[in-house]
């Protein structure tokens, strides 16, 4: 524990993210809805935060576990995300470093708490993409790769799965591997 601040220091190791390795995103559903049909994911989905877009490193999480974690954490209302709202989609990490643009993708672990905090789990395989919150044109090639490579970008996911997963681990609160650093 931080003696001046009272918090916690993050456990996670931060690891260099290789070329050949890749990284997940998740898209919400809600830019289908409404009268005209949109483009799917849109540039919308790739709008950085100021620490870069958030993503999860694939050497330390799946696919599934990506929704999993989504399905345990709080939307701003203090209710659970259902995760059947998402999609995950998977990019290597030589492509995201190779458009123009981006400046770099880095292990940067999310930690909340030991243990983490109901619907705040902990994140050790977040990673961020950093590129110029302005930049629209890094957005657009990520969401016209999307469409483009539709096949290996979109992950196939069990719903019912993740689902049957997420209930059992709500039921224990924050006592679950996504909540607890060992």
């Amino acid at each position: 524990m931080d003696e001046e601040s009272g918090l916690e220091e993050n456990p996670f190791e931060v690891k260099e993210i290789h070329e050949e390795h890749n990284v997940f995103r998740q898209v919400h559903f809600s830019d289908l809805v409404g009268p005209k049909k949109k483009r799917f994911p849109s540039e919308a989905h790739f709008a950085p935060d100021p620490d870069g877009l958030s993503v999860y490193w694939g050497q330390m999480i799946n696919a599934m576990g990506v929704l999993i974690t989504i399905g345990l954490s709080f939307k701003k209302d203090d209710t659970f995300k259902n995760p059947t709202e998402f999609k995950v989609l998977e990019f290597t990490v030589s492509y995201l470093r190779s458009i123009e643009g981006v400046l770099d993708l880095i292990h940067t672990p999310q930690f909340n708490g030991n243990p983490a905090a109901v619907g705040s789990p902990n994140i050790p395989s977040h990673a961020s993409v950093r590129y110029g919150i302005e930049d629209l044109e890094v957005r657009v090639n990520l969401s016209d790769y999307c469409r483009e490579n539709r096949e290996e970008v979109f992950c196939s996911i069990n719903a019912n799965s993740v689902l049957e997963e997420v209930e059992q681990l709500r039921l224990r609160l924050n006592d679950t591997p996504y909540h607890i650093v060992s």
